[in-house]
């Protein structure tokens, strides 16, 4: 029990009121044979086109200005994920940009025009 104090996961209170069965579940899960541990099967990423990887490497560096520019978590200005369905989309237009789910109004808004440029300049 001093252990799990001194860890500091758990605050006191934590500790007195769930800490018995926190150490009794820590020490039956060891007790399981690696053999018999559950086993999660991992999803391949989706092999991404060379062209699209290199859009997202574009939207990338542009995101990486604004960060430095505004001083904003890079998730906020454009997510991963986003970044990958804009690259995939390729839009064109700002208006375009409104077709992706993913995207807010506000980015449109504020970053469309940029987006569609860094667009424009890739293959």
């Amino acid at each position: 029990m001093k252990q799990l104090e001194k860890s500091r996961i758990l605050s006191a209170k934590q500790v007195s009121m769930y800490g018995t069965g926190v150490i009794a579940a820590i020490q039956s899960a060891m007790q399981i044979e690696q053999a018999n541990l559950p086993v999660y099967p991992r999803r391949k990423s989706p092999r991404v086109p060379l062209v699209v990887a290199g859009r997202v490497k574009a939207l990338k560096k542009w995101r990486d200005e604004q960060v430095d520019r505004l001083a904003l978590d890079p998730a906020l200005i454009c997510t991963k994920a986003l970044m990958s369905s804009i690259a995939q989309q390729k839009p064109r237009k700002v208006s375009d940009l409104s077709a992706i789910s993913d995207m807010k109004n506000w980015q449109i808004k504020e970053f469309g025009q940029d987006i569609v440029q860094v667009m424009r300049k890739v293959r």
